[in-house]
């Protein structure tokens, strides 16, 4: 959508993403502030080997089972996660022409790692969540394999998700997985992570952050100045890519309620799916 206002041209800084104490990730221009060194957010292709975070002492592959079992409980009993069943049944099921025959899982973090190198809670929510999903969607499409990666994935992490027949694959190689028939489990995923996921093709069926929410940032418009609202430069544009996926796909945003879980990881993400085409 087109807006009035007048640019004002500036020389661009470095971007940086980091993740604050809440466990949210941020682009900011300038400087890295020192606090948050630990906690930048890795470019796509980065090495495994040099972020892996660590497990927290005296952890077991069965007590993360144990924690995993126990948040699975609690978010099958959410509202989110009955919403998301009844729009996976009542829409998803029935379209005839989406085919979906995998799934890639990216930037859930860690599972096992303690508070201040993530937010181990959220990512089993996250997980809980994309099991639920996968249930569903098995009653109608053979997903054989799920692919996670995540550069913060640790050993013990890496484990249990093979203890729970899952492949784990390193950076960058889960790019080369992702087809128009893949399920893309993305949630608060970084902008520039989900750009380059998209890139390369359209996946059918997606859940991640809410786009449109995306395209309002200044993140996905360096073009443009703070407070400023012009129209995209065509060639600086990095949101094109999501306008595109937008204009060829549903979507369902997630509104958790006061009842849920608010740690969920699952605020403010949305499911995307290709429709029928129109006769």
């Amino acid at each position: 959508m087109p807006h009035t206002s007048h640019k004002r041209h500036r020389t661009p800084q470095k971007r940086r993403q980091i993740v604050d104490d809440d466990g949210w990730t941020h682009v900011t221009n300038g400087p890295t502030q020192t606090d948050f060194d630990l906690r930048v957010v890795l470019p796509v292709m980065c090495q495994q080997e040099e972020y892996q975070s660590t497990a927290k002492k005296g952890l077991t592959l069965d007590k993360v089972k144990t924690f995993a079992n126990q948040v699975a409980q609690k978010w099958e009993a959410t509202k989110t996660c009955k919403d998301i069943e009844k729009i996976l049944v009542e829409t998803v099921l029935h379209l005839d022409s989406l085919k979906v025959d995998s799934c890639v899982c990216l930037a859930l973090g860690s599972f096992t790692s303690d508070v201040f190198q993530g937010r181990p809670i959220i990512s089993m929510y996250q997980l809980a969540a994309l099991e639920s999903m996968l249930r569903v969607l098995r009653r109608k499409f053979s997903i054989k394999t799920v692919y996670f990666q995540d550069p913060f994935f640790n050993n013990l992490d890496m484990h249990f998700l093979r203890d729970q027949g899952f492949t784990v694959l390193k950076m960058p190689a889960a790019m080369e997985y992702i087809t128009p028939s893949t399920f893309l489990f993305a949630p608060c995923v970084t902008w520039a992570t989900l750009l380059a996921a998209v890139e390369k093709c359209h996946p059918s069926l997606m859940v991640t952050n809410d786009l449109q929410r995306h395209l309002n940032d200044r993140e996905l418009r360096p073009d443009i100045d703070e407070g400023s609202m012009g129209d995209p430069d065509p060639v600086n544009d990095n949101g094109a890519q999501f306008r595109r996926l937008l204009q060829t796909r549903n979507s369902y945003l997630l509104h958790p309620t006061h009842d849920d879980d608010m740690y969920t990881g699952m605020s403010q993400q949305a499911i995307y799916w290709q429709p029928d085409p129109v006769d």
